[in-house]
């Protein structure tokens, strides 16, 4: 979703990375502003609006509170998990289907930067929002799965690289296994005005943003249709198509900046046309090309672009947010992470 906020500030929009809703105002009845704190620096600010859109997720019903002081039960969070486990270890050339034992769903086996990733879970999550996390009995029923349709891996706990976890969130049900629960959105207006979306999925997030908008501008008065069916059409991360010509100069530019194939490929898969900016700041320098983890492909280049242009502020954001160093790196990314503060100026 990084490419899709950095598109969106270059057509205009204002854009804030570790922004938390503190408070909301109203005036007389309808909401017309946010109290918005800077989380590392407590520093405040307040933004208004005439309409204001409440699209966060497993939080909605928590912002909800701000304003009405009690809190609603809309959002059901369903905790899904996945492990990365070596290559080698499944050897699967694409991505394959397999039956969760135990279970009337599926799960995933996918190839994934130089890894192979299995999941996903399926569970209501009652804990912190804030920190999901893979049990070791989620960790085994996904190995014990794989393992069955894999019988050559011999996976066992000790192949697992990584796991990581998140959070779903399905429209609430009461009573209902998360299975059961819709992955459709639904959009209430509430009486304040505040425009909430809740459920949907990551794969309709543009549908559903179009339908939120929508009904924004009906309640301003205002319509920008041309502008935003537009959005159909933008390419995100300045993406060209696939071409013996889009292939070439990027070999070209490996050449010329003496970057390993390996890291082309990676920067050209990960950054789309966007590479081409990391490969001008790796000439800047010979340390610019240096692998920050012996054996990936990832190099020092990419951490100074993720401070300059895509708003990273920590040394997590950097191996867990724009890249993902911390689940394929064995040791989590602490090897380099000294270096990635120096090199994001944190």
């Amino acid at each position: 979703m990084i490419e899709v906020i950095k598109e969106a500030a270059r057509r205009g929009a204002a854009v804030a990375n570790y922004a938390v809703a503190r408070e909301l105002s109203t005036s007389p009845q309808r909401i017309s502003s946010v109290n918005v704190e800077d989380a590392l620096t407590g520093a405040r600010v307040t933004l208004k609006a005439r309409v204001m859109i409440n699209a966060t997720g497993v939080w909605s019903d928590r912002v909800n509170s701000l304003e009405s002081g009690h809190t609603t039960n809309r959002v059901t969070p369903s905790k899904g998990i996945h492990i990365v486990v070596p290559a080698e270890k499944v050897d699967n050339r694409s991505a394959v289907l397999i039956p969760s034992l135990g279970e009337d769903r599926f799960l995933f086996v996918i190839p994934w930067q130089g890894r192979t990733v299995i999941g996903t879970t399926d569970s209501k999550y009652t804990g912190d929002l804030e920190d999901p996390r893979a049990t070791d009995d989620e960790i085994a029923h996904l190995l014990k799965s794989a393992a069955r349709y894999f019988p050559d891996s011999n996976l066992d706990t000790g192949d697992v690289i990584s796991s990581f976890a998140g959070l779903r969130p399905l429209v609430g049900g009461v009573g209902q296994t998360t299975s059961d629960l819709s992955r459709e959105e639904q959009i209430i207006e509430e009486t304040t005005g505040m425009i909430s979306i809740i459920g949907g999925k990551l794969t309709t997030y543009r549908r559903m943003a179009e339908r939120a908008i929508n009904l924004a501008e009906q309640r301003i008065g205002q319509s920008r249709k041309k502008e935003r069916e537009s959005t159909r059409e933008i390419k995100l991360a300045d993406a060209s198509s696939v071409s013996r010509e889009a292939v070439a100069n990027k070999l070209r530019l490996a050449e010329e900046s003496n970057i390993r194939s390996e890291t082309i490929e990676h920067l050209s898969e990960t950054y789309g046309d966007n590479c081409s900016v990391i490969l001008d700041l790796a000439r800047d320098s010979e340390h610019s090309k240096k692998p920050l983890i012996e054996g990936l492909p990832h190099i020092e280049a990419e951490a100074v672009y993720a401070g300059r242009f895509e708003m990273a502020a920590t040394v997590e954001d950097f191996l867990s947010r724009r890249t993902r160093i911390s689940l394929v790196a064995r040791d989590h990314g602490e090897s380099c992470a000294s270096r990635v503060a120096e090199l994001i100026g944190n």
